[in-house]
């Protein structure tokens, strides 16, 4: 993990430093899941970013740029290891399922 970023103004996140293997890993998931569930998972066109949420759409409009500001004072990087995946499916009502 190294420092903080967002997807637009709805989602925030702390990096992670992208390499190969979390590019393996995704596609592995992907393979894995579109094995099971054919076509429930479609490829994303944009460059795979590698990250850990910490908010997903419920913090208010124009507050991620406050809330980057101040997690950019916490210096945080670190290194640690997965052990563990967990798959999460977006529901119809809005809500992150496992």
């Amino acid at each position: 993990v190294d420092g903080f970023g967002s997807f637009g103004e709805r989602t925030l996140f702390a990096n992670i430093v992208g390499d190969r293997k979390w590019e393996e890993l995704r596609d592995m998931v992907f393979k894995a899941v579109n094995e099971e569930i054919p076509g429930v998972l479609r490829k994303d066109r944009k460059p795979f970013r590698p990250h850990i949420s910490i908010s997903n759409r419920d913090i208010p409009q124009g507050a991620v740029y406050e809330a980057l500001r101040v997690f950019s004072s916490i210096q945080m990087k670190f290194d640690f290891e997965v052990d563990g995946i967990t798959v999460f499916e977006r529901s119809s009502s809005g809500l992150w399922l496992c």
